[in-house]
């Protein structure tokens, strides 16, 4: 027995150290340890990078560049590159039960994207709702702004408005719905005022009313029907045509001034008045158009605008006619017209007018003030001369009158 016990005593102090040494490494305090001397003396060598050898350099034209350095650069951007792409990728449940990615704007992930996402924008709020391909919003999707309101909702194609889609006032009401090309409306749509009154509905081109439509009034009441150029009204298919004709492309509000030589149709709606003298212009005795007065201080002739009489020289050529001339009965209620309505701007003053009511809508006006002056600028281009009425030379003007010239043709005036 003392013989045994000797042996295992000897036995037992011989494997005793292996024995500590292997509950030592499978003890966590100890593992713990280890791994963080390990991961302490890997940045202390890799925050170490002061080169201690020739070897340690790279070697940039003249310059000779820490290969630490570099790499600890290296280190650094591959951290901060994952910690980017995990805070702005995340997924979400969309109404179909699909899982929808939310990527910021800027995220490069954004780029290699396809399908349903959502887009925040720089401040964090959900800017974009719907299809991208490749990085490009492209399909149909939804826009919205800071408050969540809705800026435009239907088709894309390449980050742009493209094909059937609606688009917003800031206050959520609906302005356009239709069909968009390059960002802009064209093709068939429906334009509305900012109170949600139907205003315009027919053919657009480049974000303008261009083509055949319908006016509608603040009511949504349809006003008139007619061609349309760059949003402008072509006011010369109102000439030489019948009363009746007219009644059929405006259905507004009207008043009536008949004198001695006129008979003058105030239209408000489409700010134009037409003059017509009865049973003398057509085969069948009934009245037509002779000219038509346009109460507006600016002229449009396709895209161009003029506002100026220089203007007008640069679209319609030198005038052919320019000096004072007495006030005419149209010329008189439109001047009275436009004061009465705070558009008086160009001329001053009212035209003295007796007038007698015949009906409620029918003016007679038996006498009009000849002392009252305007002055005029007349041109002719395509078949039709243009009349400016103004108080001075130069300037501006306050209305203009289209009549067809002694040359013929039509114009889009």
């Amino acid at each position: 027995m003392n013989l045994f016990s000797i042996f295992f005593t000897a036995l037992k102090s011989r494997f005793s150290p292996i024995v500590s040494k292997i509950r030592l490494f499978f003890n966590w305090n100890f593992i713990k340890t280890q791994i963080f001397t390990r991961i302490r003396n890997f940045f202390i060598m890799l925050l170490d990078v002061r080169p201690k050898h020739k070897r340690d350099y790279y070697s940039v034209g003249r310059w000779l560049v820490s290969k630490r350095l570099v790499f600890l650069i290296v280190i650094v951007i591959g951290i901060l590159s994952l910690w980017y792409v995990v805070a702005n990728v995340n997924s979400m449940k969309n109404e179909g039960g699909k899982v929808a990615k939310t990527y910021y704007y800027s995220n490069p992930l954004l780029r290699f994207a396809k399908g349903n996402v959502r887009i925040k924008a720089r401040s964090g709020y959900i800017a974009y709702e719907g299809n991208v391909d490749k990085g490009f919003v492209t399909g149909n999707g939804t826009l919205y702004n800071k408050s969540g309101g809705l800026v435009y909702k239907g088709a894309f194609n390449e980050n742009k408005f493209e094909g059937q889609g609606t688009d917003y006032y800031e206050n959520g009401v609906m302005r356009y719905s239709g069909t968009f090309a390059n960002n802009l409306y064209n093709g068939q749509g429906k334009y509305y005022r900012s109170d949600g009154s139907l205003e315009y509905s027919g053919e657009f081109e480049e974000g303008m009313k261009n083509g055949a439509g319908e006016l509608y009034d603040i009511s949504s009441t349809k006003v008139y029907t007619g061609n349309f150029s760059y949003d402008s009204i072509v006011y010369s298919d109102l000439l030489g045509i019948t009363t009746e004709e007219v009644s059929e492309k405006y259905k507004g509000k009207r008043s009536v001034y008949t004198d001695n030589n006129y008979f003058a149709v105030l239209m408000p709606d489409i700010n134009a008045m037409y003059i017509g003298n009865p049973g003398t212009d057509s085969l069948e005795g009934k009245m037509t158009t002779k000219s038509i007065y346009v109460m507006n201080d600016h002229f449009t002739f396709g895209k161009q605008t003029a506002v100026t009489i220089e203007d007008l020289r640069k679209i319609l050529g030198n005038e052919v006619y320019q000096g004072n001339s007495e006030v005419i009965m149209p010329e008189a209620v439109i001047i009275n017209y436009l004061n009465a309505n705070s558009r008086g701007t160009v001329l001053k003053g009212s035209v003295n007018m007796k007038t007698t009511k015949t009906l409620d809508d029918v003016t007679t006006v038996n006498s009009v003030d000849k002392s009252y002056e305007v002055y005029l600028y007349s041109f002719e281009k395509g078949g039709l001369r243009y009349d400016f009425v103004t108080s001075d030379k130069e300037g501006g003007f306050a209305f203009y009158s289209i009549t067809t010239s002694s040359s013929g043709g039509v114009s889009n005036g």
